[in-house]
């Protein structure tokens, strides 16, 4: 039995497609990080939203917040607070269901456009993602114009292209440019009787 599996190694080493690869690794790194990614993929959605307070409930338990606005958190509300105590403290919020699979797919397609940059991308949480930048001078020239290239990319993940409604753009910079709002999202004002 020792003999076969020495033969059934030896075979898997002789395979190219078997043989463990190197991971592709960086001594230089970009980190991309979009902060509250959640809150500005629903503004993407919903441009009515910027500029106003807004949080999103809490996947795990819809009477929490999970995300606030800066706008929102001026008035006081906190991560973590019912949606009682946050309408309490700001009855103007808006409040949006979170939907996980939506912002998965945005992180997705950010990190799919940034490999497209570099081989060596490697995503940490929700909107933050490292992307090595050993060797793409040579591609994209100094630090600066990796760094303009990385802004354009991000830019170019939510421009809206095949669905340019009445030809308007949104014009917003909040570390991007040039994005167009895209799709629908849940959301409501919560009214006296749901306060508690």
């Amino acid at each position: 039995m020792g003999s076969s599996s020495a033969a059934l190694a030896s075979r898997r080493v002789s395979s190219p497609h078997l043989v463990p690869r190197k991971a592709l690794t960086s001594d230089l790194a970009v980190c991309v990080w979009i902060p509250l990614f959640p809150l500005r993929m629903e503004e993407l959605r919903r441009p009515e939203l910027v500029g106003k307070p807004s949080g999103i409930l809490d996947p795990r338990d819809t009477r929490r917040l999970w995300q606030v606005s800066a706008l929102a958190r001026r008035a006081g509300v906190q991560v973590g607070l019912t949606v009682s105590q946050a309408i309490g403290l700001c009855s103007s919020m808006t409040l949006l269901e979170a939907d996980p699979v939506f912002y998965d797919e945005q992180f997705s397609k950010l990190v799919s456009a940034l490999g497209n940059f570099s081989p060596v991308i490697e995503p940490v949480e929700l909107g933050r993602v490292y992307v090595g930048v050993d060797g793409v001078d040579r591609l994209y020239g100094s630090p600066e114009r990796q760094l303009a290239t990385v802004r354009r990319i991000i830019g170019r993940c939510w421009k809206q292209s095949d669905s340019q409604k009445d030809g308007q753009t949104d014009r917003r910079t909040d570390g991007q440019t040039g994005r167009r709002a895209v799709g629908k999202s849940e959301s409501r004002k919560v009214g006296k009787s749901e306060r508690g």
